[in-house]
């Protein structure tokens, strides 16, 4: 695979965590306005948590820039 390859590859994943991202912004700032939010956010937080992680760790590894 070439550089080129490899750009438009990594394009795509920051695209897929920005999305994800996006995603959970929009699904919290719903979420908190249900009554039963507060007991049902220990469900969600494994998701969440590994979401922040792995991104996190990706950025950090992968694309040096975007974690400056």
């Amino acid at each position: 695979m070439g550089s080129n390859s490899n750009s438009l590859v990594r394009d795509f994943e920051i695209s897929l965590i920005k999305n994800e991202a996006n995603f959970y912004l929009e699904f919290m700032l719903n979420f908190i306005q249900t009554k039963s939010s507060g007991v049902l956010i220990f469900e969600l937080l494994p998701y969440l948590s590994l979401f922040t992680v792995e991104s996190s760790n990706y950025i950090q590894v992968f694309v040096m820039t975007y974690s400056l």
